[in-house]
């Protein structure tokens, strides 16, 4: 696991690298944006903890990779707002 900030934004992310990704073989690779709500607790209202679950299954599989975990939490709207929009889709949906 390495960590680093981006330089533009000053916001840290993290890469996963699995196994030896040195050489000239092209590497398997996922950039994957942040998402409580679907990676840690399985949210149904998007599919983003299966693309990262897929991600890591192919990687492993293929006995090496990365998995850059972008960290921007809802498309970058932040996770209070992203809250928020899934209580509103409640809202809509129920009569």
């Amino acid at each position: 696991m390495v960590g680093f900030e981006e330089l533009a934004t000053g916001h840290d992310h993290v890469a996963l690298v699995y196994g030896d990704i040195s050489g000239h073989t092209p590497v398997l690779a996922r950039v994957h944006s942040e998402c409580l709500t679907g990676d840690a607790l399985f949210s149904l209202r998007c599919d983003c903890g299966f693309q990262l679950e897929a991600a890591l299954t192919q990687i492993a599989e293929e006995g090496r990779g990365i998995l850059l975990y972008h960290r921007q939490e809802g498309r970058n709207i932040g996770l209070l707002n992203k809250i928020r929009a899934y209580a509103l889709q409640i809202k809509v949906t129920i009569p």
